[in-house]
């Protein structure tokens, strides 16, 4: 057929056959107001591709604008945007945006299909909008945002497209748009369009409201606003909209972002995609620091901010008995314990056992463990009451997803009492009649008395609070200050009650709450690299032990003991059937078994990583360190005399240590993006690569690092070797394929596309990590001949990764519980308090 087939215009479409450039259409996949949409084949590179077409009828500046379109988001690379490949203009002068073909469906008729909660409504526009956040930072703005442009392929992945391109033609239902979605010459669908749009004004800010929009309508089945014209559109998303339907049972903290988003003016709105996102989450969970600004201003108005000086050396405390340390409990495997208090002679925490949050209690005298709280509610964040034996705590209901209440509780009666109905997140601190608290919109700290309620100190951009605390006079606030964009890891602060001076320890850095000593002289932070004891008079500090307190620490009233939780993981290398412990490193992960019974694994320590190696003699040696990078996937050859290996920058590529030589490293490939290596025939090492637009290739290379060969079929993971075959798994499944003639037939099962996986050295077994939390650990025989069978199904308070198998079926893999435990260490009163 002849290249470009001819003028077209808006009512005559491309027939099959037909070629643009070097790619040959297939069929039509939908057609919106700009242009159509076509499957198509890309000969060279053997891959389906989406092409879009601008209409005969647009004009050059159109054509241009399609141009300058495609060569702007060829350069945008993230998973959740459709990919462009290539821009092109066909003979009769029309432009061809040539991109990422998607199988799936538009996330309206995923909605459709499976009737999905509101949760996990919003965990896929979430994942929508991290693509865009992406295009504002690359400087585009997608200006037509709709439930018809996000895209959700067969494995569940979103991807923001253009009138949903990536469809196949199975899942079009028709070309008609939702309702009115009609085109105009303006920039986008009147009905998902911002005030300014119909202005001609586009920004991020429009993204955000075409974004509410669409989740507005997908959560509860209608857009925000009624009318169906461009011009009443036009005047009424200016006005009062709809009312969310109570039926929905759509998030409270949903419809604030919803209500702020779909604000007339782009300044109310949030200040990019990213804060809006982060607003699109339930306040939950000690490490979930979802935060938007922090507090520098004072009831007052006047901002009073003190830095304390940065020591050059920190002397380590010697005067406390640190070694007559005692355990109070232990969580095991079944979680940690957080935000520890004392009341009297009572430590009272929180700890989190599946879904719900618990208050939990033991003396601190030792004794048993009591629940204090159950239910399928939160109960969490303990803090002093208003007089000696009560506590209060925040409520957080999951049933309606309402944020945190302040409940009172008696320990003696257990009566509880509800302070506070208000949306409050992480902390609530009672001093004297007051009640201090941090509201969920991020608008600092309020004071509640008796029934009024005002700002105690009021955001400034950039900064949030988090973990309230008061001194035991109740002159001072304890409070972490946290960058919105500074992770989890923040400067401990004090306010004064009385004035409002805030005043930051800028040396140390801490995710968790500080807590004053006997009185407001002397405040405990958790850091990451120990913990600190802060004189507030002459900003000593001293570090009193190497412990990371991840869950908090706790001061005895009486100075008396600290108190502090350790959370933590405890990785081992571990016989998969039997649980059996082969390697106790608690820096251990990505085992490999060779045929000779050795075991080489990767040692993780800060920043550096060991390859390590134990022989069935029961020796451990080193095989090689390296200080910068990665070292990942270790492989042995069939014999077990040599290692394969990934290795990250600066000296990136694969590389290869023989066993009898530790440290004689060889390189093989320089590529950093060469990675999953195993060891084929004829001395080859078959290997992944991944190009920059994500796209996975299969590749084998002979150890000198000659005759490197891309072979005919794409992969998405390589699992292991069997002879001369390759053992793949793709979007098609688990198949053979042989690299020296392309030719490809079933593999074991599943059906599938595990998560992970890996042949035994001899390629007799196989063992796949499957499900959508990588937990389930299968096996089966390369030959068919055995039945996929469950190995072991870990928990979720597991970790677990990178499965192997030996040459008689057992499998191997890291796997390591989170548990922690919650310490006392009595101390020197005078000295230490």
């Amino acid at each position: 057929p002849p290249e470009g087939g001819g003028r077209r215009s808006a009512t005559r479409l491309l027939d099959e056959g037909v070629r643009l450039g070097r790619y040959t259409i297939v069929g039509l996949l939908g057609r919106g107001g700009m242009g159509a949409v076509y499957e198509a084949e890309d000969p060279e590179l053997g891959r389906r591709v989406a092409i879009k077409i601008l209409h005969e009828d647009r004009d050059d500046a159109e054509r241009d604008a399609l141009r300058r379109e495609a060569q702007a988001l060829a350069t945008l690379i993230h998973q959740n945007v459709v990919m462009v490949y290539d821009v092109g203009v066909d003979t009769a002068g029309d432009v061809f945006l040539v991109m990422q073909l998607v199988e799936g469906e538009t996330i309206d008729a995923w909605i459709a299909r499976t009737k999905p909660s509101p949760a996990a409504i919003i965990a896929k526009f979430k994942l929508a909008g991290a693509g865009l956040a992406a295009a504002h930072a690359a400087g585009l703005v997608h200006c037509d945002f709709k439930p018809a442009n996000v895209l959700i392929d067969e494995h569940g992945a979103v991807r923001v497209g253009d009138f949903g391109l990536a469809r196949r033609s199975r899942r079009i239902t028709g070309t008609a748009e939702h309702g009115p979605t009609m085109m105009t010459t303006l920039a986008g669908t009147p009905a998902y369009m911002a005030p300014e749009q119909f202005e001609g004004v586009v920004t991020p800010a429009s993204d955000q409201f075409a974004f509410c929009i669409a989740l507005w309508e997908c959560l509860a089945g209608e857009r925000p606003f009624e009318e169906s014209t461009a011009a009443s559109l036009d005047s009424s998303s200016r006005g009062p909209r709809r009312e969310l339907p109570s039926s929905a049972k759509i998030p409270r903290y949903a419809r604030r972002v919803l209500e702020r988003g779909l604000s007339a003016t782009p300044s109310t709105r949030f200040p990019d995609m990213t804060s809006l996102l982060d607003a699109l989450a339930p306040k939950r969970g000690f490490a979930t620091l979802i935060a938007a600004t922090v507090v520098a201003a004072i009831a007052s108005g006047t901002i009073v901010y003190f830095a304390t000086r940065t020591e050059t050396t920190i002397p380590v405390w010697q005067g406390a008995d640190l070694d007559n340390r005692q355990l109070l409990t232990t969580m095991g495997t079944e979680g940690c314990a957080y935000a520890p208090m004392v009341e009297g002679g009572t430590v009272i925490f929180d700890r989190t056992h599946g879904e719900v949050v618990d208050l939990y209690s033991v003396p601190l005298a030792g004794g048993p463990l009591r629940q204090l709280t159950s239910g399928p509610n939160w109960e969490w964040r303990a803090q002093r009451g208003r007089k000696p034996g009560e506590i209060s705590y925040l409520l957080h209901d999951r049933t309606t997803e309402e944020d945190s209440q302040v409940v009172y509780r008696d320990l003696t009666t257990n009566q509880e009492t509800v302070a506070l109905r208000s949306n409050v997140t992480w902390d609530a601190v009672t001093v004297g009649d007051r009640l201090f608290y941090s509201p969920n919109d991020n608008k600092g700290i309020w004071v509640v008395k008796g029934e009024e309620q005002k700002p105690f100190a009021t955001p400034i951009p950039g900064f949030t609070y988090f973990g309230l605390t008061a001194s035991s006079s109740g002159d001072q606030l304890g409070v972490t200050r946290l960058e919105t964009n500074g992770g989890a890891s923040g400067a401990p602060c004090t306010i004064d009650v009385a004035t409002g001076a805030l005043r930051c320890i800028e040396d140390l850095r801490s995710p968790t709450r500080p807590t004053f000593g006997r009185d407001s002289t002397v405040l405990y932070i958790a850091a990451i690299d120990g913990i600190y004891r802060r004189d507030l008079t002459t900003n000593h500090t001293t570090k009193l032990t190497d412990d990371y307190a991840e869950g908090g620490l706790a001061v005895a009233p009486d100075g008396s003991a600290l108190i502090f939780s350790l959370c933590r993981t405890h990785t081992k290398i571990i016989d998969a059937s039997t649980l059996e412990t082969l390697v106790d490193d608690p820096d251990g992960h990505q085992p490999s078994a060779a045929s000779t019974g050795a075991l080489a694994w990767v040692r993780t320590i800060g920043k550096t990583q060991v390859l390590m190696l134990r022989l069935p003699s029961g020796r451990v040696t080193q095989l090689t360190s390296v200080e910068q990078g990665s070292v990942a996937y270790p492989r042995f050859s069939a014999d077990g005399k040599y290692l394969v290996f990934a290795l990250a920058l600066p000296r990136a590529g694969l590389h290869m240590i023989e066993i009898d030589k530790p440290g004689s490293i060889r390189q093989i490939t320089k590529n950093p993006s060469d990675y999953y290596p195993h060891w084929a025939a004829d001395n080859q090492i078959a290997f992944i690569q991944t190009d920059e637009g994500g796209s996975d290739t299969l590749f084998t290379v002979k150890i000198d690092g000659n005759d490197r060969r891309e072979l005919a079929a794409a992969s998405r993971t390589l699992y292991g070797t069997k002879g001369n075959e390759l053992l793949v798994g793709g979007v098609k499944g688990v198949f053979w394929l042989d690299p020296a003639t392309g030719k490809e037939r079933p593999g074991p099962p599943p059906d599938g596309e595990p998560e992970a996986g890996n042949t035994s050295p001899s390629g007799n077994w196989v063992v796949y990590q499957m499900g959508s939390d990588g937990h389930a650990i299968y096996r089966t025989r390369t030959d068919g001949s055995a039945p996929l069978e469950l190995v072991r199904r870990f928990d979720s308070s597991y970790f677990v990764n990178k499965p192997s198998i030996t040459d008689d079926g057992q499998v191997i893999l890291s796997a390591g519980p989170m548990y922690g435990d919650l310490v006392k260490i009595p101390a020197k009163p005078d000295a230490w308090f």
